[in-house]
């Protein structure tokens, strides 16, 4: 009987050992895949109950931008190079920020695990990827962490994004755990020496047996105490850890995961998860039964997956899990271990930051600034809507040419300068580019170079600024100081800038003639050291009021006392300059020397009362006419001599002609508008109302008062009364015409007859000399024939000057009668006339709408032939004539414009008298007749003829013809 207990008992212990086994074999795989790395992430809860986060598929680096995760997030290249890292993993490894950046990731992990982080680089070129790695932080401790990694596209970079996630407490409660079960299964394995050791014992006693029973079940209660131990690391983890068996029904999960999904253990342990914490199809209506059913039955295939869940309240959530397949010891699946992590929130990144990369390119192409991508060959890649806009191309002009097709050649050697200097650094500057238009763009820039994922380089990104118009205003600022500076130091005005105190602080050069004192003299003195005695209290009264802002500038005319001790008066005039904060910081002083003008006042003063007397003594009056509201100012003399009852005057000019005789007053307005027209001297003759044998002369003359554009606003005359001067006159006047008369007569005749008998003569000196040469000119030498050359040559200008002479004198005498003459039939008579000359020269002649006036049409058309004729002789190159006409109230002004040599101002009443010539013959031909000529014609019209011209800019020539007077 004995036995038979003895033998149950044994094979009791034998099945609990075989139990017990099977639980250490449980938890050595589960340890293994968590020490494997074969889950995303573990992190046991601390006092803050720290959360794992994973970022997968992030299409850019510019979306990594977490620095708020409580996970380290890191980008490097595909080299290693660390690009970017947030604050939380340069907290994780205790190395400041700046450091991080651009080292190599390998620096800060242990030696030991370099390999591991290479092959986890190359998985993640696959696909996303996760493992364990071990940095060496600032404080030399080693950090146990959790990587996850997903690889850009090539097309993106090829970067490599990684959540660093510290899982040091972790992996010591592993390391806690490794220890106790290798001690346990040491301990087991002695054990079972010993058990093997007692069985042979067996038979020696009950008592020996029944004390390795009591020693085998406490190993048993310390395997349970650290099966409890396992179990409570198993629930503490902040992951989703469930198994399910081989069909898929769960048989555990952990409080979190309970938690998570919001079930009670009860209500989930022998439920199929489909159903319970996978939907069967996702919100994309995808089937998960499917995926799920690949999963149990090779999950060796799917170590990891991501899919949709949902919890018991049938809300959605993203998880990403990692499978391990549980086998038993034939190899035969039983189930799967499963840990997973919540990303959703991950999923919401993922979204929002797709969203915000749309953004990024609209802000990028609505930017205010140009944004540029320029290939090694310096050629566009890249130019959005606000470059192209500043350059004043389209995008597509643009695209695929040189930088340097924009640019100017001056700034080439630039241009290599800077893209050798970008292949390596970051380069800011400013650059001028070339627009469509051919103006000038600049601009400031902010230039970049740009990578592959190789590391190899591909090319620049640059910013850039319009930055024209503030250079133009530095520019013109500097324009403006330099023209300050020389206007202050070359200024004929003298200046000073002085304190409120009076001490000069700088003076210019005119200040120091002014004064005679040289500008380091002036320097130690004060404005009070030059100013008169008596002028300064007043100087010092207004400085003060200046100083205390009742005034916002101060002037007075004063007197300085020279150094030699002359005494000068200057009009003086102070300004105050402020600082920002509106004190008076120094004072600007203009003096200008008016010691002359003071002479001159004094003088005008005498003068102007011997005017006064001179005006009263010669009865003259003074008057001032208004020509924009027609007001006539008069003085009292006037009213004297118009013998109106003083303060009776209207004030107006329709008063003014009220008192001149009707007959007089067209020819009274002829006078006035001739001198606007012309801004000569108005001059004229009226008699006074009621215009009987007894009427009054009045003389008049006044000058035209114009404004800065040259526009006549004002007449200022004067009136004196000349009746007796013109009475007596008149009888010495008539007499003197009968003698002009007559004494014009002969001279015609005497010229008529000169000419005739003068050309004869000509002619006959011309023949034989011509005669004398043909004959015998074989026999003359070189002397003799340049001898009758010249006197051919004298004849002919003889008899051209007598004809001339004859055509002066019979435009009087052989004057036709007026009429109605069109001034465009007669230019088109003077183009026929000189067609051969304008054929020659290749001359262009036009003219505007000319119209029909009263004249004699043979003098016109030798007036305006002349003119014409001049203006082609005269012109440098391509003769180019242009004719003209205005409408004035009186007369027609005709202007005939040249491009040719032109004429000097002091020869411009020269050259209307006869004979008389301002180049040589023998460069211009010609008589010296011909304006002269033009002349006569037009005064026989009436009309006046004048010239306005420079040297070098040609001539235009202007006559009036006054209109036909009708009604």
């Amino acid at each position: 009987m004995a036995d038979e207990i003895y033998i149950e008992e044994m094979q009791r212990l034998r099945i609990e050992i075989g139990e017990l086994r099977i639980h250490l074999e449980e938890a050595e795989e589960t340890l293994r895949a968590i020490r494997n790395g074969e889950v995303d992430a573990i992190v046991v809860s601390g006092k803050e109950g720290e959360k794992i986060f994973t970022l997968k598929s992030a299409e850019t680096p510019y979306r990594i931008i977490l620095e708020e995760m409580n996970e380290g997030a890191v980008i490097i290249s595909a080299e290693g190079i660390i690009l970017y890292c947030n604050r939380r993993f340069a907290e994780m490894i205790s190395v400041p920020q700046e450091r991080i950046s651009g080292s190599n990731l390998k620096d800060f992990i242990l030696e030991s695990d370099r390999k591991v982080l290479r092959n986890l680089l190359d998985k993640s070129l696959k696909s996303r990827t996760n493992g364990i790695i071990s940095f060496l932080s600032g404080d030399k401790i080693r950090i146990y962490a959790r990587l996850s990694l997903v690889s850009l596209p090539a097309d993106q970079d090829g970067d490599v994004c990684i959540v660093v996630s510290d899982i040091t407490e972790l992996q010591d409660y592993q390391d806690i755990l490794k220890r106790t079960v290798e001690r346990r299964t040491a301990q087991l394995k002695k054990a079972n020496q010993k058990l093997s050791e007692e069985f042979s014992k067996i038979i020696k006693g009950r008592e020996k047996l029944v004390l390795l029973a009591h020693k085998y079940k406490l190993l048993y209660q310390k395997l349970s105490e650290s099966e409890e131990k396992y179990r409570q690391l198993v629930e503490s983890a902040n992951s989703i850890i469930m198994k399910a068996d081989h069909e898929g029904f769960i048989t555990f999960m952990n409080k979190y995961a309970l938690n998570f999904f919001g079930y009670t253990e009860e209500e989930v342990i022998g439920r199929h998860f489909i159903g319970t914490t996978t939907p069967e199809k996702d919100s994309m209506n995808r089937d998960l039964t499917e995926l799920t059913g690949r999963i149990l039955r090779n999950p060796e295939n799917f170590l990891t997956n991501e899919n949709e869940n949902m919890r018991k309240d049938g809300t959605r959530v993203w998880i990403s899990w990692t499978n391990k397949a549980i086998l038993d010891k034939k190899g035969k699946l039983t189930g799967i271990l499963s840990i997973g992590n919540d990303v959703t929130a991950f999923r919401e990144i993922e979204k929002a930051l797709a969203q915000s990369e749309e953004k990024y390119r609209k802000i990028v192409e609505t930017a205010a600034e140009g944004v540029i991508i320029l290939s090694p060959e310096n050629r566009f890649n890249y130019v959005n809507n606000k470059m192209a806009e500043m350059l004043g191309y389209t995008t597509e002009e643009i695209l695929g040419k040189s930088g340097l097709d924009f640019m100017y050649d001056d700034v080439s050697e630039e241009i290599i300068r800077i893209r050798k200097k970008a292949k390596y650094s970051h380069v800011k500057g400013e650059i001028k580019f070339r627009r469509k238009d051919g103006s000038l763009l600049w601009t400031s820039f902010n230039t970049s170079p740009l990578y592959d994922d190789k590391g190899k380089y591909i090319g620049i990104l640059s910013m850039l600024t319009d930055i024209t118009n503030s250079k133009k205003s530095e520019e013109e600022l500097y324009r403006s100081e330099e023209r300050f500076r020389t206007a202050f130091e070359e200024g004929a005005i003298a200046m000073a800038i002085v304190t409120v105190k009076g001490e000069f602080l700088r003076v210019n050069r005119a200040f120091s003639l002014l004064t005679g004192y040289s500008q380091e003299e002036l320097m130690k003195m004060k404005f009070q050291n030059l100013t008169h005695p008596d002028d300064l209290e007043l100087n010092l009264a207004g400085l003060s009021r200046l100083i205390e802002g009742e005034i916002k500038s101060f002037r007075m005319e004063k007197r300085y006392i020279r150094k030699n001790g002359e005494i000068i008066w200057v009009d003086m005039s102070t300004a105050p300059v402020m600082d920002k904060y509106g004190k008076i910081e120094y004072l600007v002083t203009h003096i200008q020397d008016i010691n002359k003008r003071k002479k001159v006042q004094t003088e005008l003063e005498a003068s102007r009362e011997k005017l006064e007397i001179a005006l009263d003594s010669g009865h003259i009056g003074i008057w001032q006419r208004n020509l924009k509201n027609e007001e006539v100012i008069w003085d009292e003399r006037m009213e004297k001599i118009f013998g109106i009852a003083p303060g009776s005057f209207g004030k107006t000019n329709k008063a003014f002609e009220e008192l001149i005789n009707e007959e007089d007053i067209p020819h009274f307005r002829n006078a006035v508008s001739y001198s606007l027209e012309t801004g000569s001297l108005m001059e004229t003759v009226f008699r006074v109302r009621p215009g009987d044998g007894n009427s009054k002369y009045i003389s008049t003359k006044a000058l035209v008062n114009k404004n800065e554009s040259g526009s006549p606003v004002s007449l200022t005359g004067v009136c004196f009364d000349v009746t007796a001067m013109k009475r007596g006159a008149e009888s010495a006047i008539v007499k003197l015409n009968e003698e002009l008369l007559r004494s014009n007569k002969e001279l015609e005749s005497f010229a008529y007859v000169a000419s005739h008998d003068l050309q004869e003569p000509l002619r006959m000196i011309s023949s034989f000399t011509q005669m004398l040469e043909k004959q015998y000119g074989d026999k003359l030498d070189q002397n003799a024939r340049e001898y009758i050359k010249y006197a051919v040559d004298g004849a002919k200008r003889m008899y051209d000057l007598i004809n001339g002479l004859l055509a002066y004198s019979r435009i009087q005498t052989k004057g036709k009668e007026f009429q109605q003459v069109n001034m465009a039939d007669v230019l088109e008579k003077v183009k026929r006339n000189l067609r051969l000359l304008i054929t020659e020269k290749n001359a262009v002649i036009t003219a505007n709408d000319l119209p029909v006036v009263f004249a004699d049409e043979s003098q016109m058309i030798q007036l305006v032939q002349n003119l014409v004729e001049n203006g082609i002789k005269f012109s440098m190159d391509k003769p180019r004539i242009h004719i003209e006409s205005r409408n004035m109230s009186d007369n027609y002004i005709f202007s005939v414009k040249d491009r040719g040599i032109g004429i000097e101002a002091q020869y411009f009443d020269r050259i209307f008298k006869i004979f008389q010539r301002l180049m040589p013959k023998d460069e211009y031909e010609g008589t010296g007749i011909g304006l002269a000529i033009c002349r006569r014609i037009v005064e026989r019209h009436n009309g006046r003829i004048w010239v306005e011209s420079k040297p070098g800019k040609g001539s235009t020539f202007f006559f009036t013809i006054p209109k036909l007077k009708t009604g």
